[in-house]
């Protein structure tokens, strides 16, 4: 039995929690602000004063992972390598989790369902932007202030509810229309972090809310995240509804968008170049490096000190080395041995299978707490133990 006055502290910890995943997926109102390490120690001190007193013992599944993931985020902290500097961040993720764990418990999974609820407010209105530039609705420009794009012709333009990449407009029938980036650096950021909200559901399309992520995925057109969704579809849905609408979805879109779908979509695919190597500028030579660097890795900062760009596997490797990519295979595969132990074996292969995606395409989401905490969430769902004295609905 929960008492009043823990349920209160655990639902404002339940809102802190998922306020806390959501800014470190950071959105543009968060773009190089230097109170972004601020906030997410207020947050964590936040939760921890919240619910002093209220230790909880995990489950071996979930103290397992738990040991897994504070050593994978204090080893890429750890300033040892040779173009290394020391960061907070994963210290602080590691702190989140450990918090998450021994303080409330399952109850992680309700911030995953706030946080689920923030997503579906964002596409909402994302997608009443999107019809309103189509239209031409008049908006003041606003330019957000950035400097991870350097160039000049990548400029974030906010409107309405949405921010959107000067460079990813195109005219189609004599109308404007945006890759959808919600409130995102990139379409394709957007998309993966639906991908991974719906990975963690029990229906991939069951709900309104659920139907309404995937109408906004697809306004992502973003490549990655098409296949990321599909290959999940096909892995856990066997409903013919299911497929019928999905099928009729894609159709529709397919015929309304066609040429949008060939420019973006269809000439990576036709492309000479390989579709990992689409976004990436840089590539690990295995004979290049030593044994140590191999193993260890560079550092965070080498492929800035060389002017590289890449967010493909090869990338996170460099930096953090094979190690750092041998740790996070391990976590996948104890998430993939879990759910065959409790016999939600098409979940945890979806989910493990959308984990690997991220590896090879965007690596940089290794290391973030939004992709851990929904490997905890997924845990926690597949042990069915997930108290929800707060309620997100």
């Amino acid at each position: 039995m929960v008492d009043t006055s823990e349920k209160n502290r655990l639902s404002v910890a339940c809102y802190l929690y998922s306020a806390l995943i959501f800014v470190s997926m950071q959105p543009f109102f968060v773009w190089n602000s230097p109170e972004i390490a601020f906030s997410l120690i207020a947050l964590l001190f936040s939760l921890s004063i919240l619910l002093r007193g209220s230790l909880r013992r995990p489950q071996k599944q979930i103290f397992s992972l738990l040991i897994i993931a504070t050593f994978f985020f204090l080893y890429v902290a750890a300033p040892f390598r040779l173009a290394d500097s020391l960061s907070i961040r994963p210290i602080a993720y590691s702190y989140a989790l450990i918090v998450g764990v021994y303080y409330f418990g399952g109850n992680i999974t309700t911030s995953w369902k706030i946080l689920k609820n923030i997503f579906v407010v964002i596409s909402a209105i994302s997608l009443v932007s999107m019809i309103f530039l189509t239209l031409g609705a008049p908006f003041p420009s606003i330019t957000i202030s950035q400097n991870f794009r350097p160039q000049e012709s990548d400029q974030y333009i906010l409107y309405y509810g949405m921010s959107y990449l000067s460079s990813q407009i195109s005219n189609f029938g004599g109308l404007t229309i945006v890759r959808n980036s919600g409130w995102f650096g990139e379409p394709g950021h957007f998309g993966i972090y639906i991908v991974l909200l719906l990975a963690t559901e029990e229906r991939l399309l069951a709900s309104k809310s659920n139907k309404l992520l995937f109408l906004t995925l697809l306004s992502t057109l973003s490549l990655g995240s098409y296949i990321s969704f599909l290959v999940l579809f096909l892995i856990r849905e066997r409903r013919f509804g299911s497929l019928v609408f999905l099928s009729l979805v894609c159709l529709v879109f397919y015929i309304l968008a066609r040429d949008l779908i060939d420019n973006f979509l269809l000439s990576k695919l036709l492309s000479d170049q390989p579709l990992l190597q689409a976004r990436a500028d840089f590539s690990l030579d295995l004979q290049a490096y030593t044994p140590a660097q191999l193993i260890f890795g560079s550092g965070r900062d080498y492929l800035t000190s060389l002017n590289e760009y890449s967010s493909n596997w090869d990338a996170f490797a460099a930096k953090y080395g094979l190690l750092a990519i041998a740790i996070f295979l391990f976590s996948v595969f104890y998430i993939l041995k879990t759910s065959f132990k409790f016999h939600n074996a098409l979940i945890g292969l979806g989910v493990a299978t959308i984990a690997i995606i991220i590896m090879l395409h965007r690596s940089w989401m290794i290391d973030t707490l939004y992709l851990w905490s929904a490997f905890f969430v997924i845990v926690y769902k597949m042990r069915n133990k997930s108290p929800s004295p707060c309620s997100s609905e």
